[in-house]
């Protein structure tokens, strides 16, 4: 029944090639019926059957032939929403790209930390802090575009919803949060503001190459007396250092450093969100430079204090598939155990994600990328386990 309801659905979407497909064969059948009576006009019915034949199968051709017309026409239909979406430069969209990769873990980021971690959190700032206003300041990037699917659903006491704005040059959060209904929702499209300088349609962001044009922003938002700023950092690798204990940003793009130095020097507290297989055991530029190659990265470490950071990711269970569950393992080790040199704390609760599918598959999800797969043990120093 799905199927027949997907057939009908893209028959009225696509009539006209729908049509053209239909018209071609009723007329190439015609053509063939008139020469069938033209030239075997006698009782030739061997002939004639063969002619049949060769009727059904063009008739059948041309059927075929409609049905690609239907099917390229939906492939141009979702080229034009692409390019309505991101531009003329989609294909080479460095956000477009890393839309795919981890998709469903980075939804899962962004559910728990919206239903679970950042309201805990709010409720504590609240409660111990003397704040008039909690300003949320989320980075831009596909693992923190989800968010904004979320946020106007969070749950908290009026008191702490009332003392909340938050702030973004997330361009493609914001076309989430244009997706969103508003009717019903705890916060709405005001409690919103886009920041951060110019458009950079290739990482869908807005930034300032110019860190003091940046700063400036943010002083007259965000320092003000009893302003409380929590901001939600990503990267696109976090470097966890040679054990694991120093978290640092890598960012490259125009402004994106910037940006993410000043959001640090601003901030009271401060979430590192990231899928696990981002995170990779390296300190040095030059290793990562080693394993990513193209263009430089800056590092921007993280000197905010163990109190004042934490790292939101997943971890995976004894009996995944994952190739990441070694470490998983040792990341999570470091959680229960005290450390005077480790630079952040973990999430509280920690986020279980269970990768979907056979091995090939898993394998797939949590190695996206083929320069990390090359060099696995120089990105999460162990090696890569058989499949």
């Amino acid at each position: 029944m799905n199927f027949l309801n997907e057939v009908f659905r893209i028959t009225r979407e696509n009539k006209v090639s729908f049509v053209i497909g239909l018209v071609s064969s009723l007329a190439a059948t015609s053509i063939w019926t008139y020469f069938a009576n033209f030239f075997f006009s006698e009782d030739h019915s061997e002939q004639q059957f063969d002619l049949l034949l060769l009727t059904f199968i063009l008739a059948t051709l041309l059927v075929l032939v409609g049905i690609v017309i239907i099917y390229f026409n939906q492939l141009f239909n979702t080229e034009n929403l692409l390019y309505e979406i991101y531009g003329s430069t989609w294909r080479n969209s460095q956000y477009y790209r890393r839309r795919g990769h981890f998709t469903q873990e980075k939804f899962r980021l962004a559910r728990g930390l919206v239903k679970k971690i950042l309201p805990k959190k709010l409720e504590e700032i609240n409660s111990n802090h003397n704040c008039t206003q909690i300003n949320i300041i989320i980075d831009s990037g596909s693992t923190l575009s989800p968010l904004f699917s979320f946020l106007p659903h969070m749950k908290v006491n009026k008191e702490i919803r009332d003392k909340i704005k938050f702030y973004t040059n997330n361009i493609a959060g914001i076309t989430e949060l244009h997706k969103s209904r508003y009717g019903r929702h705890k916060f709405k499209e005001n409690d919103f503001i886009l920041i951060g300088g110019n458009p950079l349609g290739e990482y869908m962001a807005n930034t300032d190459e110019d860190p003091n044009e940046t700063r400036k922003r943010f002083q007259e938002i965000t320092n003000q007396a009893g302003h409380f700023n929590i901001t939600i950092l990503t990267s696109n690798w976090i470097l966890g250092g040679n054990n694991f204990d120093e978290l640092a940003l890598c960012a490259k793009g125009r402004g994106h450093p910037e940006f993410k130095k000043v959001l640090l020097e601003i901030s009271n507290f401060i979430f590192v969100a990231a899928p696990l297989g981002k995170i990779l055991k390296i300190k040095a530029e030059s290793d990562l430079k080693k394993i990513v190659g193209g263009d430089q990265y800056e590092i921007i470490p993280i000197t905010n204090g163990k109190d004042k950071t934490c790292l939101v990711t997943t971890y995976r269970s004894e009996e995944s598939l994952s190739p990441l569950k070694e470490l998983s393992h040792q990341l999570f080790d470091k959680k229960d155990k005290q450390s005077h040199t480790r630079n952040y704390h973990f999430s509280n609760p920690s986020l279980f994600y269970k990768v979907s599918g056979k091995t090939k598959e898993v394998w797939a999800t949590e190695l996206p990328h083929h320069y990390i797969s090359k060099h696995f043990r120089d990105a999460y120093g162990y090696s890569k386990p058989n499949k």
